[in-house]
């Protein structure tokens, strides 16, 4: 599949120089004062593994996923760089590569009940919203799909696209899996962004 027409977008990325810059800082300020204590109150090797644990839970903290009544598990994620984290209740982890200029990132949930599990991304750009949503099943699963066919200029994918009271919406179902995206873009825009949504390697 040729997503050629992802080069001329955002895509996200990692930036992992600075945490590992702000992972410097911490390390001197904790062993120099309040590492010192910890060690004046502790023998040795529990001084140590004090610091970094204290220093490993100020840089990344990691949120724990929720347990309701049904026993479904959900994730809030904020953080672009703690996507990872979603992975604590996904089988598998799906991300958009390619989103439309000037949207950033505002939350993921994660979900996972009894025979499903999901990605739910939402971005912003001002008072604008796009979803992406990505469904996986554990089995098949009839779904009903709304709007017109169309065939995607990218790839072999047989696309369902509809416009509602101002908002486009695109919906692509194959096999175990469902994506859907709703955005006030354009259903073409969609289309680019269901061809961009690949499994976390």
């Amino acid at each position: 599949m040729n997503l050629d027409f992802l080069s001329g977008e955002k895509k996200h990325k990692r930036h992992i120089s600075k945490v590992a810059k702000v992972a410097a800082i911490l390390l001197a300020i904790l062993v120099t004062s309040s590492g010192m204590a910890v060690f004046m109150n502790s023998d040795a090797s529990y001084g140590v593994k004090g610091v970094f644990q204290n220093i490993k839970h100020y840089i990344s903290p990691q949120e724990e996923p929720s347990m309701n009544e049904q026993g479904s598990l959900s994730l809030e994620v904020t953080d672009w760089e703690k996507l990872d984290e979603g992975k604590n209740v996904v089988p598998t982890l799906y991300i958009p590569q390619y989103i439309p200029k000037d949207y950033t990132f505002s939350k993921c949930t994660f979900f996972k009940s009894e025979g499903i599990a999901s990605n739910f991304y939402e971005f912003t750009k001002g008072e604008e919203t796009l979803l992406v949503t990505v469904d996986t099943y554990n089995g098949s699963t009839d779904i009903y799909l709304s709007g017109e066919e169309y065939k995607s200029p990218y790839s072999d994918k047989e696309i369902y696209v509809e416009k509602t009271d101002g908002e486009y919406t695109a919906t692509y179902v194959d096999e175990s899996i469902y994506i859907r995206v709703v955005s006030t873009i354009s259903n073409e825009e969609n289309v680019k962004v269901i061809e961009g949504v690949e499994p976390s390697k």
